[in-house]
């Protein structure tokens, strides 16, 4: 549409002109919109009620909605009159609306209609996860559903990814600078990937670093509440070498390795393609880490490595957090701690609920977990940069 409208109908309605009467090119390519135009308005309107109308459509990504909210001569808006109109439809409203947005914006207007990428969610799980000053806070603010973000609209309007939406792929995150919004700050500069150091030999069946944060990272998208994104090839550990997620030009590796997880494929992206599995199935089993949970029904508890509040302005990186419904028919709870260091830590395990017992499902340093018993009053020792993941329920094993 962009390149016919550009040829030459009446492309100065549709599209934002500058002072020399040229076409206002937007920074990832291709034209900025005219979108406050009752034209334009009209058009995206119709063809999104044409797609969820006759193809049944059940929601829609806006991307780069920042730009929507400038007029004809590039001026911000208070808002856009064009997502206004889309959330203002009687067809949309009903289907999913999720826009793109930056964290240097204030929260666009929503009128409880609009969800949105939630900007802040990469940036602050990967500062707590490389081991950054006084980034616990925020982490617990991610996992709890990012109430400073989406406030009353509740977690399931925010789509919460750990790789760039246009950058890194997961595994190149982990490498990667900070690209969002704070990436020069101190707390960045001392979460850059060389903080690490350099892992010592790794024992049979352990994964080095690089392969605990990548499930480190998911462990934590798939515990926090929201809607979780995982890109296409992330499931199986894609990676560029640390070059942008653009499309490959002649001669460059495909986005996709179709037979990555075939019979053919590497141990190491079934292993994770497995890991991942188990984390869908636990988010689906568990209420209280679905998005649509109601947040009075679900509560979170956080802990340092002993039986207490942890200490948020500590130096001490190490925290766990416990998850529980107060749906009878789901007793029990989940309880995973995180240890973003590179010592090795040893954290008190809390009380199940009453009537359940603990059953350790995942630990991020193993390339594969078995589902074992632990004893409640036990203690758990994480290696450095891994995460263990435990959930009570009554007296039979819980299954993936």
């Amino acid at each position: 549409m962009t390149r016919i409208l550009c040829a030459g109908v009446d492309a100065a309605s549709y599209y934002r002109m500058n002072q020399d009467g040229d076409l206002v090119v937007h920074p990832d390519g291709g034209c900025a919109l005219n979108s406050s135009a009752p034209v334009v308005k009209q058009l995206v309107v119709d063809s999104l009620r044409h797609w969820v109308m006759e193809y049944h459509i059940d929601g829609f990504f806006v991307h780069n909605t920042d730009e929507l909210q400038h007029g004809r001569a590039g001026e911000l808006l208070t808002y856009s009159e064009l997502l206004e109109s889309l959330a203002m439809d009687p067809v949309l409203r009903a289907a999913k609306l999720y826009a793109g947005v930056t964290s240097d914006r204030p929260p666009m207007p929503h009128w409880e209609v609009w969800g949105e990428r939630n900007p802040c969610f990469r940036d602050d799980i990967w500062r707590f996860l490389r081991g950054a000053p006084n980034s616990k806070g925020m982490f617990a603010t991610r996992l709890c559903g990012s109430a400073d973000r989406l406030g009353a609209r509740g977690a399931g309007y925010g789509l919460n990814s750990v790789a760039g939406p246009k950058t890194s792929t997961l595994v190149d995150s982990v490498d990667s600078p900070i690209e969002f919004a704070g990436a020069e700050d101190e707390e960045g500069a001392a979460a850059k990937p060389a903080a690490l150091g350099s892992a010592p030999l790794i024992p049979q069946g352990e994964l080095p670093v690089k392969h605990r944060q990548v499930r480190n990272a998911l462990l934590a998208l798939f515990l926090s509440q929201g809607v979780p994104v995982v890109a296409m090839g992330d499931e199986y550990g894609h990676t560029r070498g640390g070059a942008p997620c653009a499309p490959p030009s002649a001669g460059e590796p495909n986005l996709f390795r179709w037979d990555a997880v075939g019979e053919a494929g590497p141990q190491a992206a079934k292993h994770l393609l497995q890991f991942q599995r188990q984390l869908a199935a636990l988010r689906k089993r568990r209420p209280e880490l679905s998005s649509a949970v109601v947040h009075s029904k679900c509560k979170s508890r956080f802990f340092g490595t002993e039986l207490h509040e942890p200490d948020w302005e500590s130096a001490e990186p190490q925290l766990a957090v416990m998850f529980t419904s107060s749906d009878i028919r789901s007793p029990g709870g989940v309880y995973c701690a995180f240890n973003p260091s590179s010592s090795s830590a040893t954290f008190n395990l809390p009380p199940p609920p009453a009537g359940t017992k603990w059953w350790q499902l995942l630990d991020t340093r193993l390339m594969e977990s078995q589902i074992t018993p632990i004893s409640s009053s036990t203690s758990l020792t994480l290696a450095p940069f891994s995460a263990v993941l435990v959930e009570a329920t009554t007296a039979s094993p819980p299954s993936f």
